[in-house]
């Protein structure tokens, strides 16, 4: 099927990831799942292929295509990667290695739950991480290659914006978490 659904004015990545996953749960009944994949040249066709063979038989749970951050990879993405996992793990208990992956896979029953998270931009992509905590299965981990063309030049994150963006949404789920486990508590 060639469709491209398209905002006339840029939302953001977490907008565009939504209205996809709106068009593809309401046009394609028969699709067992959905994957993402960046357009800056970071995943291959082959990786792309493997997180979606992994979504048919993960099915409960998000599938992450997982790069090696080495020393080949730019001090910024290895440093903000490393930290943002830690943080990540610290505030939800999932270990996660590369919590900053465009290549997920996104099973059919999940969909709607997705979409209903907020964000517009890339704090959307945490939002999704963070939720999966709540999923039937713990996300499922594909390693994949790591590739970096120009020193990622064709990224449009701004690392000081976007990165309060998805700490804040990192915070606002641990608050989340806190006052829920704070209420069950008070009730019970």
């Amino acid at each position: 099927v060639d469709v491209v659904v398209a905002h006339e004015v840029n939302r953001g990545k977490g907008a565009a990831l939504k209205t996809g996953f709106a068009w593809i749960r309401d046009h394609q009944p028969d699709v067992c799942g959905v994957v993402t994949a960046d357009a800056d040249g970071q995943h291959t066709v082959e990786d792309i292929r493997r997180v979606a063979e992994a979504v048919k038989t993960h099915p409960g749970g998000l599938v992450l295509g997982v790069r090696h951050f080495g020393l080949k990879v730019p001090f910024r993405s290895r440093f903000g990667n490393h930290w943002t996992s830690c943080f990540f793990w610290l505030l939800t208990g999932l270990a996660i290695k590369d919590t900053q992956t465009g290549l997920r896979g996104i099973p059919r029953g999940l969909l709607d739950r997705v979409l209903a998270l907020k964000g517009d931009r890339y704090e959307y992509e945490m939002a999704v991480l963070a939720d999966s905590r709540h999923h039937p299965s713990r996300p499922l981990e594909v390693p994949i290659r790591t590739v970096y063309l120009e020193a990622n030049r064709g990224s449009h994150f701004q690392p000081i914006r976007d990165a309060l963006r998805i700490y804040g949404t990192l915070l606002q789920f641990c608050v989340s978490s806190v006052l829920g486990f704070l209420l069950d508590n008070a009730v019970f």
